[in-house]
């Protein structure tokens, strides 16, 4: 309850911020077919908020290629200097990942992986992501190292143990 009433404020505050939308969405057992409303002041749509929309849509639909090609769009350069938010272009590169993932282009999920553990540091996320995607690749003893290595070296053992194990079954 009290995360909704955060994220309602936030809205309020800022009622063009998708991600905000989204996750009160997810967490607060409204309808998923709700689409959030993009429309900012003066009615004007950042460019980022629509193709945020348009990832988050494609992703809901396991439509994995026009959600990788959606997120590849947020992370071109064109977008603009700076991220609009902390966490922004993470979120994106393991968006994609995710997306080239479903859609068995592992190869290209495990680059995006990968950078984003490179840029990321400290992050589990992007680690499991990867070992996952070696699985999927045929490479399982690529997989054991990658989760033992992240193992050996988070402050998060359980919850990395717990997810691993996840992704073997």
């Amino acid at each position: 309850e009290e995360a909704l009433r955060e994220l309602e404020a936030t809205i309020a505050r800022h009622p063009s911020f998708i991600p905000a939308q989204l996750m009160r969405r997810t967490i607060g057992g409204r309808d998923p077919e709700e689409s959030p409303s993009p429309a900012g002041e003066g009615g004007g749509l950042p460019s980022w908020p629509a193709i945020w929309l348009e990832a988050d849509e494609a992703s809901s639909r396991a439509r994995w290629n026009d959600a990788a090609a959606a997120y590849s769009k947020l992370l071109e350069p064109e977008m603009g200097s700076g991220e609009p938010f902390a966490g922004f272009a993470l979120e994106a590169r393991l968006g994609r990942g995710i997306a080239y993932l479903a859609a068995g282009e592992h190869v290209l999920a495990a680059g995006d992986f990968l950078r984003a553990e490179e840029e990321w540091r400290g992050s589990p996320a992007p680690s499991l992501l990867l070992g996952e995607a070696y699985l999927k690749m045929g490479d399982p003893r690529r997989a054991e190292e990658k989760f033992r290595s992240l193992w050996e070296t988070t402050s998060f053992r359980d919850e990395v143990a717990v997810e691993a194990s996840i992704i073997y079954n």
